[in-house]
């Protein structure tokens, strides 16, 4: 049986995939351990496919994400984080996060561009403020304004 060159770059091209896929799935598994499950907490809002970045570095602030990232509030704390294929690289761009709702120091809609500014109390901010797009942008204030103290 002769193997041609095509039928090679197809079988090299499927092996990449598989490894590529893997390692994204197995790097994103070991980011979004800190979370617990859903059906384990009381969620008061959830939203998939928002949009966001980080002022951590140029490359937060530069990357960011667009369309992959879920923003829940519970009862006490404010995740941030992406579908497992991409948290890994979420991670690397500072947007896997699970603050508790005492360490953020303010929520505020930026009215020039309708993004979400969160800002942390000095103590627990290596990151700088986290802009957010959201759909339910008023939905989700309402919900966190009260919770500050």
């Amino acid at each position: 049986m002769d193997i041609g060159g095509e039928q090679i770059f197809i079988i090299l091209a499927s092996a990449n995939f598989v490894i590529i896929t893997s390692v994204l799935f197995f790097r994103g598994k070991k980011a979004l351990s800190i979370f617990p499950e859903l059906e384990r907490v009381h969620v008061l809002f959830r939203e998939k496919w928002a949009s966001g970045y980080s002022t951590k570095s140029w490359k937060t602030k530069a990357g960011g994400a667009q369309n992959v990232l879920e923003v829940v509030i519970t009862e006490s704390e404010l995740w941030l984080k992406c579908p497992t294929v991409f948290a890994g690289v979420g991670r690397s761009f500072d947007l896997i996060h699970k603050f508790k709702i005492e360490e953020i120091q303010s929520v505020e809609l930026n009215q020039k561009d309708k993004t979400i500014v969160i800002k942390l109390k000095e103590k627990h901010n290596p990151s700088g403020p986290f802009f957010l797009k959201l759909k339910k942008g008023k939905e989700f204030l309402e919900i966190l304004k009260p919770k500050l103290v």
